[in-house]
């Protein structure tokens, strides 16, 4: 799928897209098991306990905003959650995966997902860009409508990006719990900027902005605020940004059966 057009989510994968909600919207109502939480890059077996291996990737947080107070005291509430947030993240695990991502951990009402390099991809960070686009075109206009076609109310989300050097590894005891994770102050500032982002807004780390195209930079960043608690190598501040570009939908859902 092209990156390089903010007018156009392409047709032929919105219209898989909206194949592939359907399908799942379909499963649920037939009762089928929710989500898995997706797998990572080096996978478990690849790795010893404590033993990781280091990238320079793309970290992404996703987090439903306010998800805590929607009400989930009876079995049916309950239930009702269950039906949204298996909707919501099975359709977004997989945008994490066509943009070459890796999802780390499924925090219940949130994810984090990692982009290494990879051959003929593009760059990390704009490939974490276009899929927090990607995520942002599918709940609003995929995911939340059949959210209050049911009656409830829709999923408010932000998405949080930061860019640096990361060691994935292979924590906890062995034969019994232990999972991958990603160590490194990326993630630990990708993980906080949580807490100046509002839902609806992507906002970006400043390592993010070298990989990102001029005219994205130029049109559609804005500072948030260089009061971030950490500082660049000659000490000056290090800033997060807001990025406000988006896809639209495409005039015509293809068929994905049909040829280009």
């Amino acid at each position: 799928m092209p990156i390089n057009d903010l007018n156009r989510l392409n047709k032929i994968y919105a219209a898989i897209q909206n194949k592939r909600i359907d399908a799942m919207r379909g499963r649920i109502k037939a009762r089928v098991s929710a989500i898995k939480s997706g797998r990572a890059i080096p996978s478990r077996n690849d790795l010893a306990i404590g033993i990781g291996r280091r990238i320079e990737a793309s970290i992404i947080f996703l987090d439903i905003s306010g998800f805590t107070k929607r009400p989930s005291n009876t079995q049916f509430e309950q239930e009702l959650n269950i039906r949204v947030l298996t909707l919501f993240f099975n359709e977004i695990i997989k945008i994490v995966e066509d943009y070459g991502g890796t999802v780390e951990k499924n925090t219940g009402d949130g994810i984090m997902a990692y982009f290494g390099p990879a051959s003929g991809r593009g760059d990390t960070r704009q490939r974490a860009v276009a899929c927090a686009m990607t995520i942002f075109h599918a709940g609003d206009n995929l995911i939340n409508p059949i959210i209050v076609e049911s009656g409830l109310d829709p999923l408010l989300f932000r998405v949080c990006a930061d860019f640096g050097w990361i060691t994935i590894t292979r924590m906890g005891a062995a034969q019994r719990f232990n999972h991958i994770v990603a160590v490194g102050t990326p993630a630990n500032r990708t993980a906080k900027m949580l807490g100046f982002a509002q839902g609806g807004q992507i906002m970006i780390g400043q390592a993010m902005l070298p990989g990102l195209p001029d005219d994205w930079c130029d049109t559609h960043v804005s500072l948030a605020t260089f009061d971030t608690g950490w500082t660049l190598a000659d000490g000056s501040p290090y800033g997060f940004w807001l990025f406000d570009g988006r896809w639209t939908p495409p005039d015509e859902v293809l068929d994905p059966q049909c040829p280009r």
